[in-house]
Protein backbone atom coordinates (compact mmCIF):
# COMPACT_ATOMS: atom_id res chain seq x y z
CA UNK A 1 0.00 0.00 0.00
CA UNK A 2 1.52 3.68 -0.97
CA UNK A 3 2.96 4.98 2.04
CA UNK A 4 2.73 2.00 4.35
CA UNK A 5 7.16 1.52 4.48
CA UNK A 6 6.56 -0.52 1.34
CA UNK A 7 9.69 -0.19 0.24
CA UNK A 8 12.08 -0.51 3.58
CA UNK A 9 10.01 -4.22 3.51
CA UNK A 10 10.75 -4.92 -0.05
CA UNK A 11 14.41 -4.45 0.44
CA UNK A 12 13.86 -6.55 3.82
CA UNK A 13 12.44 -9.17 1.92
CA UNK A 14 15.16 -9.55 -0.95
CA UNK A 15 17.85 -9.39 1.31
CA UNK A 16 16.30 -12.42 3.48
CA UNK A 17 15.69 -14.25 -0.01
CA UNK A 18 19.10 -13.81 -0.82
CA UNK A 19 19.76 -15.76 2.75
CA UNK A 20 17.35 -18.12 1.72
CA UNK A 21 18.10 -19.22 -1.83
CA UNK A 22 21.63 -18.96 -3.98
CA UNK A 23 22.31 -15.20 -4.19
CA UNK A 24 21.73 -15.36 -7.81
CA UNK A 25 18.77 -17.45 -8.07
CA UNK A 26 16.72 -14.11 -6.60
CA UNK A 27 15.97 -11.22 -8.57
CA UNK A 28 13.91 -8.03 -7.67
CA UNK A 29 11.39 -5.52 -9.63
CA UNK A 30 8.62 -3.31 -9.77
CA UNK A 31 5.68 -3.71 -11.35
CA UNK A 32 3.38 -0.68 -12.22
CA UNK A 33 -0.44 -0.94 -12.98
CA UNK A 34 -0.01 -1.69 -16.58
CA UNK A 35 2.82 -3.71 -17.21
CA UNK A 36 3.93 -6.44 -20.11
CA UNK A 37 5.54 -9.38 -17.94
CA UNK A 38 5.92 -13.34 -18.36
CA UNK A 39 7.44 -16.43 -16.44
CA UNK A 40 9.82 -16.63 -19.11
CA UNK A 41 11.48 -13.16 -18.41
CA UNK A 42 11.69 -14.40 -14.64
CA UNK A 43 13.95 -16.81 -16.11
CA UNK A 44 13.32 -19.61 -13.57
CA UNK A 45 14.64 -17.37 -10.51
CA UNK A 46 12.83 -16.35 -7.24
CA UNK A 47 11.49 -13.36 -7.86
CA UNK A 48 10.86 -10.67 -5.46
CA UNK A 49 8.19 -8.28 -6.59
CA UNK A 50 6.40 -4.91 -5.10
CA UNK A 51 3.62 -2.97 -6.48
CA UNK A 52 0.88 -0.66 -4.88
CA UNK A 53 -1.81 -1.76 -7.41
CA UNK A 54 -2.19 -3.85 -10.75
CA UNK A 55 -4.90 -4.25 -13.38
CA UNK A 56 -6.70 -7.28 -12.84
CA UNK A 57 -5.30 -9.52 -15.24
CA UNK A 58 -1.61 -9.18 -13.99
CA UNK A 59 -3.13 -9.22 -10.18
CA UNK A 60 -4.65 -12.35 -11.02
CA UNK A 61 -1.25 -14.08 -12.76
CA UNK A 62 0.94 -12.61 -9.53
CA UNK A 63 -1.49 -14.42 -7.25
CA UNK A 64 -1.51 -17.26 -9.39
CA UNK A 65 2.42 -17.45 -9.16
CA UNK A 66 3.31 -15.67 -5.88
CA UNK A 67 4.82 -18.15 -3.16
CA UNK A 68 4.01 -15.87 -0.33
CA UNK A 69 3.06 -12.36 -0.21
CA UNK A 70 4.41 -9.67 2.11
CA UNK A 71 1.68 -6.88 2.93
CA UNK A 72 2.14 -3.38 4.47
CA UNK A 73 -1.04 -1.01 4.97
CA UNK A 74 -1.66 2.10 6.80
CA UNK A 75 -4.50 4.09 7.90
CA UNK A 76 -5.46 5.48 4.07
CA UNK A 77 -6.28 9.18 5.63
CA UNK A 78 -2.54 9.52 6.45
CA UNK A 79 -1.56 7.31 3.38
CA UNK A 80 -3.50 10.23 1.50
CA UNK A 81 -1.58 13.32 3.41
CA UNK A 82 1.61 11.56 2.55
CA UNK A 83 1.34 11.23 -0.93
CA UNK A 84 -0.02 14.91 -1.24
CA UNK A 85 2.96 16.14 1.17
CA UNK A 86 5.34 14.16 -0.47
CA UNK A 87 4.83 13.79 -4.13
CA UNK A 88 2.96 16.65 -4.68
CA UNK A 89 -0.47 14.81 -5.62
CA UNK A 90 -3.88 16.47 -5.00
CA UNK A 91 -6.52 15.91 -2.76
CA UNK A 92 -8.68 13.38 -5.42
CA UNK A 93 -5.51 11.77 -7.31
CA UNK A 94 -4.15 10.99 -3.79
CA UNK A 95 -7.55 9.36 -2.54
CA UNK A 96 -7.77 7.63 -5.87
CA UNK A 97 -4.37 6.39 -5.61
CA UNK A 98 -4.96 5.15 -2.15
CA UNK A 99 -8.29 3.60 -2.91
CA UNK A 100 -7.03 1.14 -5.90
CA UNK A 101 -3.62 0.05 -3.67
CA UNK A 102 -6.06 -0.98 -0.52
CA UNK A 103 -7.93 -2.75 -2.75
CA UNK A 104 -5.11 -4.47 -4.82
CA UNK A 105 -3.42 -4.91 -0.77
CA UNK A 106 -7.47 -6.56 0.09
CA UNK A 107 -6.68 -9.06 -3.40
CA UNK A 108 -3.64 -10.16 -2.94
CA UNK A 109 -4.74 -11.12 0.55
CA UNK A 110 -7.63 -13.07 -0.05
CA UNK A 111 -5.92 -14.90 -2.86
CA UNK A 112 -2.20 -15.57 -1.61
CA UNK A 113 -0.63 -16.77 1.90
CA UNK A 114 0.58 -13.76 3.86
CA UNK A 115 2.18 -11.66 5.87
CA UNK A 116 0.63 -8.56 7.17
CA UNK A 117 2.18 -5.57 8.59
CA UNK A 118 0.71 -2.37 9.85
CA UNK A 119 2.52 0.75 9.52
CA UNK A 120 0.85 1.41 12.89
CA UNK A 121 3.53 -0.82 14.97
CA UNK A 122 6.67 0.87 13.18
CA UNK A 123 7.70 -2.78 12.03
CA UNK A 124 10.24 -0.77 9.73
CA UNK A 125 12.15 0.02 13.06
CA UNK A 126 11.88 -3.31 14.96
CA UNK A 127 14.57 -6.08 13.99
CA UNK A 128 12.18 -8.82 15.09
CA UNK A 129 10.22 -8.20 11.70
CA UNK A 130 13.21 -9.80 9.60
CA UNK A 131 12.85 -12.59 12.24
CA UNK A 132 9.32 -13.00 11.10
CA UNK A 133 10.02 -12.73 7.45
CA UNK A 134 12.89 -14.96 7.38
CA UNK A 135 10.83 -17.85 8.78
CA UNK A 136 8.41 -17.19 6.25
CA UNK A 137 11.03 -18.85 4.08
CA UNK A 138 11.86 -21.84 6.31
CA UNK A 139 14.97 -20.11 7.75
CA UNK A 140 16.02 -19.08 10.77
CA UNK A 141 18.57 -15.98 11.09
CA UNK A 142 21.44 -15.77 13.62
CA UNK A 143 21.10 -12.31 15.97
CA UNK A 144 23.81 -10.95 14.12
CA UNK A 145 22.89 -12.12 10.50
CA UNK A 146 19.09 -10.09 11.68
CA UNK A 147 20.92 -7.09 12.64
CA UNK A 148 23.36 -7.20 9.78
CA UNK A 149 20.01 -7.01 7.12
CA UNK A 150 18.37 -4.16 9.21
CA UNK A 151 21.42 -2.23 9.60
CA UNK A 152 21.18 -2.27 5.95
CA UNK A 153 18.18 -0.76 5.84
CA UNK A 154 18.50 1.85 8.82
CA UNK A 155 16.85 5.35 8.61
CA UNK A 156 20.60 6.51 8.42
CA UNK A 157 21.55 4.35 5.56
CA UNK A 158 18.61 5.01 3.62
CA UNK A 159 19.06 8.66 3.83
CA UNK A 160 22.63 8.23 2.74
CA UNK A 161 21.89 5.91 -0.24
CA UNK A 162 18.69 8.52 -1.46
CA UNK A 163 21.80 11.49 -1.26
CA UNK A 164 23.97 9.00 -3.96
CA UNK A 165 20.94 8.25 -6.15
CA UNK A 166 22.54 10.52 -8.33
CA UNK A 167 25.88 8.44 -8.19
CA UNK A 168 24.55 5.26 -9.27
CA UNK A 169 25.52 3.37 -12.66
CA UNK A 170 22.96 4.00 -15.73
CA UNK A 171 20.19 1.95 -15.87
CA UNK A 172 19.97 2.56 -11.88
CA UNK A 173 19.36 6.03 -11.50
CA UNK A 174 15.80 6.83 -13.32
CA UNK A 175 14.45 10.44 -13.52
CA UNK A 176 10.73 11.24 -14.46
CA UNK A 177 10.34 14.99 -14.14
CA UNK A 178 11.30 15.84 -10.45
CA UNK A 179 10.69 12.44 -9.54
CA UNK A 180 14.35 10.04 -9.04
CA UNK A 181 14.74 6.98 -7.98
CA UNK A 182 16.97 4.11 -7.77
CA UNK A 183 15.48 1.11 -9.75
CA UNK A 184 16.67 -1.47 -8.19
CA UNK A 185 15.54 -0.68 -4.63
CA UNK A 186 12.91 1.54 -5.19
CA UNK A 187 13.77 4.25 -2.90
CA UNK A 188 13.19 7.95 -4.14
CA UNK A 189 14.06 11.21 -3.30
CA UNK A 190 10.57 11.81 -1.98
CA UNK A 191 11.58 8.95 0.51
CA UNK A 192 14.15 11.13 2.24
CA UNK A 193 13.51 12.83 5.31
CA UNK A 194 10.31 10.76 6.54
CA UNK A 195 9.42 10.99 10.03
CA UNK A 196 6.81 8.58 10.55
CA UNK A 197 4.19 10.05 11.79
CA UNK A 198 0.50 8.32 12.89
CA UNK A 199 -2.13 10.39 12.45
CA UNK A 200 -1.45 13.42 10.49
CA UNK A 201 -4.36 13.24 9.04
CA UNK A 202 -5.77 15.26 12.13
CA UNK A 203 -3.64 17.94 11.17
CA UNK A 204 -3.27 17.91 7.56
CA UNK A 205 -7.10 17.61 6.38
CA UNK A 206 -10.38 19.27 6.96
CA UNK A 207 -13.39 17.52 8.18
CA UNK A 208 -15.13 17.28 4.63
CA UNK A 209 -11.71 16.02 2.95
CA UNK A 210 -11.88 13.53 6.17
CA UNK A 211 -15.15 12.57 5.27
CA UNK A 212 -14.83 11.84 1.69
CA UNK A 213 -11.75 9.36 2.40
CA UNK A 214 -13.96 7.62 5.22
CA UNK A 215 -16.91 7.40 2.87
CA UNK A 216 -14.66 5.89 -0.06
CA UNK A 217 -12.83 3.39 2.10
CA UNK A 218 -15.90 2.66 4.66
CA UNK A 219 -15.45 -0.88 4.17
CA UNK A 220 -11.74 -1.42 4.07
CA UNK A 221 -10.99 0.86 6.84
CA UNK A 222 -14.02 -0.94 9.12
CA UNK A 223 -12.49 -4.09 8.07
CA UNK A 224 -9.31 -3.32 9.11
CA UNK A 225 -10.43 -1.23 12.16
CA UNK A 226 -9.27 2.37 10.98
CA UNK A 227 -12.93 3.56 11.24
Amino acid sequence: MYSSASTWLYNIVYEVARQSFPADAVCRLYLPYSALLSERELDGKYAVIKSHELESNLSLWLSEICLKSFISIRDPRDCVVSLMRHQGKSFLSAVHAVTKSAAFSEDMMQSTDHLLFRFESKFWENPSAIALIAREFGKTLSCDEVISIFDMQSRDQVERHIRLIAKLPAGRYQVDGVDVWDSESQWHLHHANRDGAIEMWRTFLSSGQTRTIESAMRHWMVRFNYL
